[in-house]
């Protein structure tokens, strides 16, 4: 009987040991709140290093911010400097009309290197005995008023640094006195400058 009795005790224990081990394992885990300042969480927030887009975007701005900005102080400065019209900014650099354009807040009429192609004797205005047709020349591409592309739409003459008035035609596109322009403008801090796809003056006797 007493070993019985023993028998059903040890029954009893194992029973409940058991029954306690299986609520221990069902218990739902404690939740633990995220703390959304916490810097590990700010991190993950970050776009993924491994993300093309997100870098390739990074690394523009990044880029455009330390982009150097000497050349847009004047219209001036960026014509002597562009490749784009190093023709026009060399007839400029040496003509008697670099100081009035460097600060004199005006619209550029910048002829692009293309454009001297039905000028191939531009060479000789560079010539000193030909400096007053180099500063005529330069002077008829420059207005004294600041006109952007949309703003010179809106002209129908305007008069160039040279006392020339010039004709706006919009029909089938912008000209200057028939020359073509293009769309593309260039804001400086001291005036603009506006593309010419042609020339509308060439000087005579060269």
């Amino acid at each position: 009987m007493k070993k019985t009795f023993l028998l059903c005790l040890t029954v009893v224990a194992i029973f409940t040991a058991c029954n306690n081990n299986s609520e221990t394992d069902t218990k739902a885990p404690e939740r633990v709140e995220s703390n959304p300042n916490d810097p590990a969480n700010l991190v993950k927030k970050l776009p993924d290093a491994a993300d093309e887009a997100a870098t390739a975007e990074m690394n523009r701005k990044k880029e455009e911010v330390s982009q150097p900005v000497n050349n847009i102080t004047s219209p001036y400065r960026y014509v002597t400097t562009s490749e784009k019209y190093s023709i026009f900014g060399a007839l400029v650099k040496a003509s008697g009309v670099s100081k009035h354009i460097h600060g004199g807040h005006v619209t550029l009429l910048a002829p692009t290197n293309e454009a001297f192609e039905s000028f191939p004797a531009y060479t000789k205005l560079m010539d000193p005995s030909n400096i007053e047709k180099l500063d005529l020349f330069v002077s008829n591409y420059v207005l004294d008023k600041s006109y952007s592309y949309k703003t010179l739409k809106t002209e129908t003459m305007v008069l160039n640094h040279a006392g020339r008035q010039l004709r706006v035609n919009t029909d089938g596109g912008v000209t200057v006195d028939k020359a073509s322009i293009g769309s593309e403008e260039i804001y400086t801090n001291d005036g603009l400058i506006l593309t010419m796809n042609e020339l509308f003056y060439i000087p005579e006797g060269l």
